[in-house]
């Protein structure tokens, strides 16, 4: 009687696991889609961060300064830093 029991409550755990599994899958999928573009927003980041700094650099003329990249060459690196950063597993 027990272990019959015990049958029956080990497959309503398993019938409700999987029901419950199956609504999570579809939060699943959102989760690989962030996880997929992510890196390619701070690859964006990073290509729009280069052509700010060179449009200084340029806008600058021969009074070059380092300064003047710092702030373009820092956005680069925030932005591919923060897409990595959600597209790599902990």
């Amino acid at each position: 009687q027990n272990h019959r029991r015990a049958n029956e409550v080990e497959e309503e755990i398993g019938r409700i696991g999987g029901n419950q599994l199956v609504a999570m899958q579809s939060y699943f999928r959102w989760l690989e889609v962030i996880g997929n573009i992510a890196p390619l927003l701070g690859l964006l980041g990073t290509v729009m961060g280069m052509i700010t700094a060179f449009q200084q650099l340029e806008l600058a003329g021969s009074k070059v300064n380092p300064s003047i990249l710092a702030g373009g060459i820092w956005e680069a690196l925030l932005t591919t830093q923060v897409g990595l950063m959600v597209a790599i597993p902990v």
